[in-house]
């Protein structure tokens, strides 16, 4: 299980800012905004994690294809 601020504070690492010149809280608040309502929903959606707003968890559920992408991905980071 993951915080969702531990997993925002990631994500904001590791996204180039494409606004150049932003500061680095914009950045993780436009990094907050996006997860929040594009792509956690998206995730929920189609069954890879398991997101709780209220409690700001987030939990891995995907199965065995979701897993080997996951690898895949960070395997070419």
């Amino acid at each position: 299980m993951l915080d969702y601020d531990a997993l925002v504070d990631g994500v904001a690492g590791r996204v180039q800012d494409k606004g150049g010149g932003r500061s680095s809280d914009e950045h993780r608040q436009r990094v907050r905004i996006a997860l929040r309502h594009v792509h956690l929903p998206k995730l929920e959606a189609i069954r890879v994690i398991d997101y709780d707003a209220e409690t700001g968890h987030v939990r891995f559920v995907g199965g065995e294809l979701a897993r080997d992408l996951v690898t895949l991905v960070e395997s070419h980071e």
